[in-house]
């Protein structure tokens, strides 16, 4: 009877068996990083390029939902009534808001006609969301001054341009 002997391990089965252990510790590291991966919030698209404005909440207007159904093909816009503050507010207790139901986001450009200067500019705001105030950088002086803001528009599905709107309302700063 012959004894079998053992033969070594050639070095191809070795560095073969190396790698399959480096490849499975990678699809681990690889899976791990899929499953703990931050999760977009409210069902939201991941990497679409959409950029939205972070200070946009969710915003109902009973009134105006109910004068128009939501399968409208035009874009509605809001309008702004006069505004009072006092001189040393840090904000503008303004609602810049894109109603439920429009087919785009929206963009806020608000300045002071006078002067041209620009108070606040958005990010892109989606249909039922607001801005709920315009912070200040600096103070404004008592006086009566004209806001205008300026909305831009983009498609929902492609960011296209569509058209845009200019609504202007009167701030009164006041002592």
């Amino acid at each position: 009877m012959q004894q079998k002997t053992e033969r070594p391990l050639s070095k191809r089965v070795v560095i073969l068996a190396v790698l399959a252990a480096l490849l499975l510790v990678c699809a681990g590291f690889f899976c791990a990083a899929m499953l703990f991966a931050p999760q977009p919030e409210n069902g939201a698209e991941q990497n679409t390029g959409v950029v939205l404005d972070k200070n946009a909440v969710a915003f109902t207007n009973d009134a105006l939902e109910a004068s128009e159904a939501h399968e409208q093909l035009s874009i509605r816009f809001p309008v702004y009534p006069e505004i009072t503050i006092e001189k040393d507010k840090s904000y503008i207790p303004i609602v810049l808001a894109n109603p439920a139901g429009n087919p785009c986001y929206f963009t806020f450009h608000v300045s002071v006609k006078e002067s041209g200067d620009v108070l606040y500019t958005s990010g892109l705001v989606e249909p039922g969301m607001a801005i709920e105030r315009v912070e200040l950088e600096k103070t404004l002086e008592p006086g009566d001054y004209t806001l205008v803001i300026d909305i831009g528009t983009s498609a929902l599905e492609d960011q296209t341009q569509m058209n845009g709107g200019s609504v202007e309302t009167a701030l009164h700063v006041t002592e």
